[in-house]
C-alpha cells in the first residue's frame, strides 16, 4: 500500500479527527478515517495527551486504505488501548492529526492547541502502557485520596491548596490532623512513586494539555482514574512529607506532579470572566499601568465592562498576572520537550488575558529569533521584568566578541530557556534574604523607556532608559566546587574574604587587621541574610567562621613570609551559648552561599551580592519601570552593553545622584 496523503485543511479553525475503527483485538491493524471537523461548532471528540517517546517505530495505521505512519510505540498503545469492541472512537492526536512535515499546517495548529483541549470532550492522560505495579499503583491513587479528609485534608473534588499559601509551606501543613506518616506510608504501601515519577508529568506539552483541559482523565494500561482523585492523593502525599519530612521511593519526584495540579488550579482562577468582550479598540489604558499603545493591553471600555459583568460581586484584577506568568515560563525551563521554540509556543496559552502579549508561532525562525522576538513582546508590554530572567549570569557559554557572531547565542537582554544553555538557574541573586521585595508595583507610577534601533522582531539590540546607580568596586566570588558540598575551611575562608570586603566598604580607614567588632560581624551577617536581632548566637556563629577564615588566611600566607601575625580573638560582647535556631540560620546562610552568588562593593561604599560572574568596573544601572539594579558591562570600543543580571544593593541607592540616559543592550 502507497503512503497516505494529508488533504489540506481548510479553515481557520479546523482540525482533524480520527475516527478510529472497533475491534474486540487489542492486537489487531490499527484502522481509522479523518474527519475535518471546526472548533467553532462544538464536535464531540477526546483529546490525546501523551508522550511521544522513542521515535525509532515502524508502526501504521489504515487510512482510506492507505498506510500512516504512526511515530512512536506509546501512541500505537494508547490507539490500541482506547479503541472500542464494539463503536468507533473520534480521538484527536497530534503526531497524526497534524500533518508534521506542511510547516503552516503545523504552525496554524499549534495556534490553535488551547483550543482543542478546551472544546475536547475529555482529555485522556496516557501515561504508558505499564506494568502490573504500575497499574496497580495508580488504582490506589483512590484509596489514599479518600483517606484525605481524615488528615484533615480536602477530599476529592474540592480545592487542594489554600489561598495565599504555598502549597507545603510550614503555614499550609501546621493544621493537618492525625499521624501524616500514616499517609506516606500508605502511598508507599500502595506504590505512588510509580505514578509520581512517569514521564508525562515532566514534559512541556503536557502542562497545557492538562491545565486547559475541563475533564482530564489518567490512564495507565487498563487502569482509568479522575484527575480529582489524583490530585486530593497527591496533595495529601506532598503535604504528609513536607509536614514530617519522610521519604519513600518517588518521592523525591513529586514536585513536578504537584507543579501541574498547582497550575491548573491557578489557570482556572485567573481566566477571563465570561461574557467581557476583549476586542474593543476604544482607549489605551493598560491594567500593568502603562501606555501599550493602542491596539494592546485593556482599555477603559473593557473596565466599565467589568463593572457591568460583577453586578455587585467582587471582580479582582490582578496587577501582578504579568509577574504570575513570568514565573510560569521560567517555571517551565525544566520540563522536557524535543524543540526548544516550544518553550514559548506551548506557554502562549498561559498569557494572561489583561496582558498585551502576542505570540506568532513560526517554526521556521531560529531557536534565538523566537525567544528574542518574545522578550521583545514583553518589554514592548511594559513588562521589565523579564530583564531579571535574562542577562549572561545564567548562561554556560558566552559571546566570543559582540553578543552577534554566534548565531545560537542569545543577546543578552533575552530570556533564554534552554537548559542546554543555562547553568544553574535555581535562586535569583537579586533579591535580599530577610526583604523579599517584589519589582510590580512600580508599574503603577513608573513606565519603562524603549527604544528599538532595528524594527525587525528579532533585532538584537534595545535601547533602554536607565540611571547609573554605581560601580562595582571589589568582588568575592562565590566558594570553589559548587554542587560537590562545603567544608567548614570552604565556609570560613568566603566568610573572612566577604567581612574584608564589607570593612574596607564601610569602616574606612580602619585597621584591618584589627579584631572584627560586634558591629561589623553584624553589619555583614544583616547582609549577607542573617536575621541578627532574632538570633544573635547566629551572628557569633558567623564571627566564629570568620576567626577560623583568619587563621587559615595567614598559615597560607606564613611561608611566604606575608602573614600578619596579629592573632584575632573575639570580645565579650560576642553570645557563647549556640541554640538550634542559630544553627539553624547558619545552615541557611551556608545554602544561599552555595547558589553561587559573588559579594561586591561598590566605588561609593556600598555593599550587595549578585551574579557570580561579576567584575570590578562592572556598571550598576536602574533601569526604567524596574526597581531591581541590574549590572552591565561595556563592550570595548563600542558604545553597547551586555546585561550581565540583576542585583542586591543593601543601602537603596541616591537615584537623584545619578546620570539618565539610553542604555544600548546587546
Amino acid at each position: 500500500m502507497s503512503p497516505y496523503q494529508y488533504s489540506p485543511l481548510k479553515g481557520r479553525n479546523v482540525v482533524r479527527v480520527l475516527k478510529i475503527e472497533p475491534s474486540p483485538d487489542k492486537d489487531a491493524q490499527l484502522r481509522a478515517s479523518f474527519h475535518p471537523v471546526s472548533l467553532a461548532e462544538s464536535p464531540e471528540f477526546e483529546a490525546l495527551s501523551y508522550v511521544w517517546g522513542d521515535a525509532n517505530f515502524n508502526g501504521s495505521i489504515k487510512l482510506d486504505g492507505d498506510d500512516l505512519a504512526i511515530p512512536s510505540a506509546n501512541l500505537d498503545a494508547a490507539l490500541r488501548q482506547f479503541r472500542y469492541a464494539d463503536r468507533p472512537r473520534l480521538i484527536w492526536a497530534d503526531a497524526v492529526c497534524i500533518n508534521q512535515n506542511d510547516i503552516p499546517e503545523r504552525n496554524s495548529q499549534v495556534l490553535i492547541m488551547a483550543e482543542i483541549y478546551r472544546k475536547a470532550k475529555t482529555t485522556l492522560g496516557w501515561l504508558g502502557r505499564g506494568d502490573e505495579a504500575e497499574e496497580n499503583a495508580l488504582r490506589k491513587l483512590v484509596e489514599v485520596a479518600d483517606s484525605a479528609p481524615l488528615f484533615g485534608q480536602y477530599a476529592r473534588g474540592l480545592p487542594p491548596f489554600k489561598s495565599q499559601t504555598p502549597l507545603g509551606s510550614r503555614d499550609d501543613v501546621a493544621d493537618m490532623k492525625g499521624d501524616p506518616s500514616q499517609a506516606l506510608a500508605m502511598a508507599a504501601e500502595a506504590g505512588l512513586g510509580l505514578v509520581f515519577a512517569n514521564s508525562w508529568f515532566t514534559r512541556l506539552w503536557i502542562v497545557q494539555e492538562a491545565i486547559l483541559s475541563s475533564d482530564l482523565l489518567l490512564c495507565l494500561g487498563k487502569e482509568e482514574v479522575e484527575w480529582s482523585v489524583f490530585e486530593a492523593a497527591t496533595t495529601l502525599v506532598y503535604r504528609a512529607f513536607c509536614r514530617t519530612g519522610l521519604r519513600f521511593p518517588g518521592i523525591e519526584v513529586v514536585e513536578d506532579a504537584v507543579g501541574l495540579i498547582l497550575e491548573r488550579q491557578r489557570q482556572g482562577m485567573f481566566r477571563r470572566p465570561p461574557g467581557l468582550d476583549t476586542n474593543s479598540s476604544a482607549g489605551t489604558r493598560s491594567l500593568l499601568g502603562n501606555n501599550a499603545g493602542s491596539t494592546s493591553g485593556i482599555h477603559t471600555q473593557l473596565i466599565k465592562q467589568l463593572d457591568q459583568l460583577s453586578q455587585g460581586q467582587q471582580v479582582v484584577i490582578m496587577s501582578d498576572r504579568s509577574q504570575r506568568f513570568l514565573d510560569t515560563i521560567w517555571g517551565l525551563r525544566h520540563r522536557a520537550c524535543a524543540d526548544d521554540r516550544d518553550r514559548i509556543y506551548a506557554a502562549r496559552s498561559f498569557i494572561p488575558w489583561d496582558v498585551p502579549v502576542h505570540v506568532h508561532v513560526n517554526y521556521a525562525r531560529s531557536v534565538v529569533d523566537v525567544y528574542t522576538a518574545f522578550t521583545r513582546e514583553l518589554l514592548n508590554a511594559g513588562i521589565a521584568e523579564v530583564l531579571l530572567l535574562a542577562g549572561l549570569w545564567d548562561r554556560k557559554t558566552l559571546p566570543s566578541s559582540g553578543g552577534n557572531d554566534d548565531a545560537d547565542e542569545a543577546p543578552s537582554w533575552v530570556c533564554d530557556l534552554r537548559l542546554p544553555k543555562l547553568r544553574r538557574g535555581t535562586d535569583r541573586p537579586w533579591s535580599h534574604p530577610l526583604d523579599q521585595t517584589s519589582d510590580t508595583s512600580v508599574a503603577d507610577f513608573e513606565t519603562p523607556e524603549i527604544s528599538w534601533p532595528d524594527p525587525a522582531p528579532t533585532s538584537r539590540t534595545v535601547m533602554l532608559g536607565a540611571i547609573v546607580v554605581d560601580q562595582i568596586g571589589t568582588v568575592s566570588g562565590p566558594p570553589p566546587g559548587i554542587g560537590s558540598g562545603y567544608t567548614t575551611q570552604v565556609v570560613s575562608f568566603c566568610l573572612c574574604a566577604r567581612l574584608s570586603i564589607f570593612r574596607r566598604a564601610r569602616f574606612p580607614g580602619e585597621d584591618s587587621d584589627a579584631p572584627p567588632s560586634w558591629e561589623q560581624i553584624a553589619g555583614l551577617a544583616e547582609v549577607l541574610g542573617v536575621d541578627g536581632e532574632r538570633c544573635p548566637g547566629a551572628v557569633s556563629m558567623v564571627a566564629k567562621l570568620v576567626v577560623q577564615g583568619r587563621q587559615q588566611m595567614d598559615a597560607m600566607l606564613a611561608p611566604a613570609g606575608l602573614s600578619t601575625g596579629v592573632a584575632w580573638e573575639l570580645g565579650p560582647e560576642f553570645v557563647g551559648e549556640i541554640s538550634q535556631e542559630d544553627h539553624r540560620e547558619v545552615s541557611l546562610l551556608v545554602g544561599r552561599m552555595s547558589a553561587g552568588a559573588a559579594f561586591f562593593s561598590t566605588t561609593s561604599g556600598n555593599v550587595g551580592f549578585g551574579p557570580a560572574m561579576l567584575e570590578s568596573r562592572d556598571t550598576i544601572v536602574r533601569v526604567m519601570g524596574l526597581l531591581t539594579p541590574c549590572i552591565v558591562r561595556s563592550f570595548p570600543g563600542t558604545e553597547d552593553c551586555r546585561l550581565i543580571g540583576g542585583c542586591y544593593l543593601h543601602d537603596p541607592p541616591d537615584l537623584a545622584a545619578g546620570d539618565y540616559g539610553w542604555l544600548s543592550l546587546v
